[in-house]
């Protein structure tokens, strides 16, 4: 996206494109991503103590949600901060994460000392939020120059999508004991957001994209 990005914004004719695939870059990111976090959320501690234990899952399964949720985010804020970085700024990436460096060291020591590893977690969450919320607010100024089109309903209909998918697991979750029916509910979790994905969100362009890679990789 870097050399993309930096090559096509120093030309005039290039630059609508430009914006508008940053746009679609986010959009893809966030709706692979958003899964991901709902799973990660309400299946955390199962994961854990399929993975390393009850005892570690029973410690760490909140540690694991606000990870979830931070590594959303995180994913997210790679694409402004590509662009603020490619558009000749990355300056204020760089004053971003030294202005934010004493309030983070003193709000960890705070959050972990009254909270143990929750509030550790909880502290580079809200430091992942913080530079999130930056680095898009000035992507958004950087590129606002270039007035485009382009249809943001993706970020509540993914939303609801994975909110309506996520309570049917979550009451799944809640009436069954058994480690396979809640592997069956997570699998069929993914695939109704797949099916709502495809068909609410994404465009015709997104679904000829999609159809062509997955054809190219086949040929290979």
């Amino acid at each position: 996206l870097f050399p993309y990005m930096s090559g096509g914004w120093s030309t005039n004719e290039h630059k609508e494109l430009v914006k508008f695939n940053y746009h679609r870059a986010v959009k893809y990111v966030f709706i692979i991503m958003l899964p991901v976090t709902v799973v990660g959320v309400l299946f955390g501690h199962e994961i854990l103590n399929l993975w390393l234990g009850s005892e570690f899952s029973d410690k760490s399964a909140v540690v694991l949600a606000l990870f979830s949720v931070g590594i959303l985010l995180h994913a997210l804020s790679q694409l402004p901060n590509t662009a603020v970085g490619s558009l000749g700024r990355p300056d204020l990436t760089a004053k971003l994460l030294l202005c934010e460096l004493l309030p983070y060291l003193f709000f960890c020591f705070l959050l972990t000392s009254n909270f143990g590893i929750n509030g550790t977690a909880m502290a580079w969450l809200v430091r992942i939020a913080t530079e999130t919320t930056f680095l898009f607010i000035v992507a958004r100024k950087l590129l606002m120059k270039v007035p485009i089109t382009f249809d943001f309903s993706y970020l509540w209909k993914g939303v609801g999508i994975a909110g309506v998918g996520g309570l049917g697991i979550l009451l799944l979750k809640l009436n069954l004991l058994d480690r396979t029916a809640q592997m069956i509910s997570i699998s069929s979790f993914v695939i109704m957001y797949s099916v709502g994905i495809w068909y609410f969100v994404f465009d015709k362009q997104d679904k000829t994209q999609l159809k062509s890679l997955v054809t190219f990789s086949n040929q290979r």
